[in-house]
């Protein structure tokens, strides 16, 4: 395995987790906590990555925090993250210095760290076959590499949101919030999942 890569949770049984069993919290408690000056080595950094590989692009990204248990139930603890985040912090030749520095400070070597959620499949065909595909010569990581079908899920696309707790002030309990309300720490905790079948 490669060194780099741990594993946050282990499904216990071979046959998955149903979809009903499955929910994610969304919440500004798991973003990443910037460092002092971390800003300004970022936007160097990526300037830099850019100049080089001028295709690469920044784009919004749920933040893989943690995951919990209740009861049956697996939640995927979300916050927000960026593509140049995940360059200038995971990706960066410091990354080992802000694994440290976030276990000192948090008691969390991925404290600083932007930890951008990926997700991918094995896709086993009806004709006891796999599906794989070459990466694009044009990304910023693991370039025409063999690779499992994945990506990683960009927040603007696709939410269905569902309200589980309203913490804070003034605004209608109730109604949905918009992605900005949602994503700029106003009070809102948000829990959805996948919809389930009937």
């Amino acid at each position: 395995m490669d060194p780099d890569i741990f594993l946050m949770f282990q499904c216990t049984s071979p046959s998955g987790i149903p979809e009903c069993q499955v929910r994610a919290e969304l919440s500004p408690l798991y973003d990443r906590h910037p460092l002092p000056g971390d800003r300004v080595q970022i936007e160097t950094g990526w300037a830099e990555r850019r100049q080089r590989e001028p295709w690469l692009f920044d784009g919004t990204k749920f933040r893989l925090h943690s995951i919990k248990q209740e009861g049956d139930v697996s939640i995927f603890c979300l916050g927000i993250t960026c593509y140049k985040d995940f360059v200038g912090t995971n990706l960066a030749s410091r990354v080992e210095q802000l694994r440290q520095q976030g276990h000192e400070h948090f008691g969390n070597s991925q404290a600083y760290l932007a930890d951008p959620l990926g997700v991918g499949a094995m896709l086993h065909t009806t004709d006891d076959k796999f599906v794989f595909l070459r990466r694009s010569l044009c990304v910023g990581e693991a370039q025409g590499k063999i690779d499992v079908p994945g990506g990683h899920p960009e927040p603007q696309v696709g939410i269905i949101w569902s309200i589980v707790h309203w913490c804070g002030g003034g605004r209608e309990r109730g109604r949905s919030p918009s992605f900005s309300e949602a994503t700029q720490g106003n009070g809102f905790k948000i829990l959805w999942g996948l919809p389930q079948k009937n």
